[in-house]
């Protein structure tokens, strides 16, 4: 049985080896694609422990496991090349171009469909490579179900516990995992499922554990929980340094270096706008239905100019990395946090219209419209447009949203209704 296990592995290896481009067009595309600083290298490990990818492909006699990763890194480098470009090689265009679905089919079938395959690291890492190939495809569904495959995979080989592998790459890998289940579970509104705390430093932790160990029992304050989480995140600013601000100074002629540095920054900057998005949404979509039922608690105020600041933000932030031409550096992930960007400044401007000359927004109308339209001019490229049809289909509900803000801001008078219960919140980014 072992003789039998070790011969099909061994032809595995042989067959995922031969979907392998040549060495000359592997390293073409990684070096053409600046592959050591792309997001997917943070997956791994911190920035500061990535070494850089020669573009040396693994040998016959390697492991599923690698082989199959080495295809992966191939393919996410695919997505990112821009193909109208003038800039890209002919021949690497046509071969990614027939090969990259697939080495994925080939991947998904063969490996990571397989636990005894993706039971080690290069395994858990093929898996989250896998991952990130569904998220630039705008597939957010299949990209959760693979992580949560991840994650079980992690704990079975023990990466949940501090001191199984190197500190530093296990508590880092864990803590990619975890972030990347409960980010893509608020995007689509499921619970999440990793309830292991131990993806941050128990020092780090210590004051949060104590406070969110509640009875559910006890009435919940919706408004007074977001105000709580708002203060977190304003304490999470202030540990920055000035520096950590919108950077003016972006070129792309940075050397290779600072770039990476300055897109973690953006990255962070960009997550943490996000974040107050998601947070005060909300009360945006709570306003524009109390014209309805005008009896409330709260003064939402805040939360809404909040949202919009942060909008602006995250939309700044996504044109500012396209117009030094960057794009190689993104995945889908900034361009859709954007598009909700987007579709909440024009719910806050939708909603502002009613109060007609006490409108606090109407002077930053046109500025905002203008880069809501930006958004979707990039987002309806050829290079990002393929396949997605999560962008897609924001970019459809933008340009609705569009034409009812433009008449509204004309005089045009609208109603809002609101299906399901009247206490409903809608959160997790979906409008």
């Amino acid at each position: 049985m072992s003789s039998h296990m070790e011969c099909s592995t061994s032809l595995l290896a042989s067959y995922l080896h031969s979907l392998l481009p040549t060495q000359q067009l592997a390293i073409l595309l990684l070096h053409h694609e600046n592959f050591n600083d792309f997001p997917l290298q943070m997956l791994k490990q911190p920035a500061e422990y990535i070494s850089l990818h020669s573009g040396l492909l693994p040998s016959p006699a390697s492991y599923p496991s690698v082989l199959s990763c080495e295809l992966m890194e191939l393919v996410i480098c695919s997505q990112q090349l821009d193909r109208t470009t003038q800039n890209v090689p002919t021949d690497l265009t046509k071969s990614i171009a027939s090969s990259g679905r697939r080495y994925v089919d080939a991947v998904s079938r063969y490996v990571t469909s397989q636990y005894r395959f993706v039971m080690s690291q290069h395994g858990l890492e093929t898996l989250m490579l896998e991952g990130l190939y569904q998220v630039n495809s705008g597939d957010l569904q299949g990209c959760w179900l693979i992580f949560r495959r991840a994650l079980e995979v992690a704990q079975l080989i023990g990466l949940d516990h501090e001191d199984q592998f190197g500190k530093d790459t296990s508590d880092f890998s864990w803590f990619r995992l975890v972030y990347g289940d409960r980010y893509l579970s608020l995007l689509l509104g499921v619970p999440y499922a990793a309830t292991n705390k131990h993806f941050a430093s128990q020092r780090a932790l210590a004051a949060d554990m104590a406070r969110g160990e509640c009875d559910d029992h006890y009435l919940y304050d919706d408004y007074k929980e977001t105000q709580d989480i708002d203060v977190e995140l304003q304490l999470a600013t202030r540990q920055m340094f000035s520096e950590w601000r919108y950077p003016r100074w972006l070129k792309s002629t940075m050397l290779e270096t600072d770039m990476r540095e300055l897109k973690a920054s953006l990255t962070a900057q960009s997550t943490h706008s996000y974040l107050l998005i998601l947070l005060h949404v909300p009360y945006i979509l709570r306003s524009l239905e109390v014209k309805a039922r005008p009896v409330t608690l709260y003064d939402y105020t805040y939360n809404k100019l909040t949202a919009v600041a942060a909008s602006r933000a995250v939309v700044s932030l996504c044109i500012l990395l396209h117009d030094v031409n960057c794009k190689k550096y993104c995945c889908h992930g900034p361009n859709i946090k954007a598009l909700i960007a987007s579709m909440t400044l024009l719910l806050a401007h939708l909603e502002g219209h009613d109060f007609n000359d006490s409108n606090m927004l109407k002077h930053q109308r046109l500025h905002d419209v203008g880069m809501v339209n930006d958004i979707t001019k990039i987002t309806e490229q050829p290079s990002y447009s393929n396949k997605d049809m999560v962008s897609s289909s924001f970019v459809q509900a933008i340009k609705g949203l569009l034409t009812i803000e433009a008449r509204a801001a004309n005089g045009a008078r609208y109603s809002v209704q609101v299906e399901g219960k009247a206490t409903g919140n809608a959160y997790w980014g979906v409008f």
